[in-house]
């Protein structure tokens, strides 16, 4: 199967490479290094710096389209979080066009994700799941901390 992995978490996405490799698979992962963890990708996306120039930013997007209009043909393209590319009208530009040049695609949530934590607010009836309940659900201060991790999350959306 041809995989390609868009992003990284905390070399989430490398182990997975690594796995995915040892079962056979064609796999290639597309990330800019997780920030300062540096973890290498087979193809580095570029990162858009908070004070760019013009230039800089007109890099970052030529640069960026390159890499996306090669995504295609896999069978199986994986996200590792839903907002890759900055900012949000090109990132649902690039992912649409992913979507469209690729068999599957897949949004992988790692971590706490403001996007989620939202939409699971807005549109869940209880509101008491978090992130956090497996971890919780065993913990002595459970309630305690439950609540807390819950307005934490509240406010992060």
């Amino acid at each position: 199967m041809k995989i390609a992995l868009l992003g990284e978490f905390s070399g989430l996405y490398s182990n997975l490479k690594d796995g995915f490799l040892e079962l056979g698979h064609d796999v290639i992962l597309i990330s800019n290094g997780d920030g300062y963890k540096k973890i290498m990708p087979d193809i580095i996306l570029k990162s858009l710096e908070i004070k760019s120039t013009l230039i800089s930013k007109t890099n970052y997007i030529l640069d960026n389209y390159k890499i996306v209009s090669n995504i295609k043909d896999y069978d199986v393209v994986q996200l590792c979080y839903d907002h890759i590319f900055r900012p949000n009208i090109l990132n649902k530009y690039f992912i649409s066009r992913i979507k469209n040049n690729n068999s599957k695609i897949f949004l992988n949530i790692a971590g706490s994700n403001s996007t989620v934590i939202k939409y699971w607010l807005e549109h869940n009836n209880s509101k008491t799941f978090t992130l956090y309940n497996d971890a919780i659900r065993y913990d002595n201060y459970g309630l305690l901390l439950n609540n807390k991790l819950l307005e934490y999350e509240k406010n992060l959306a």
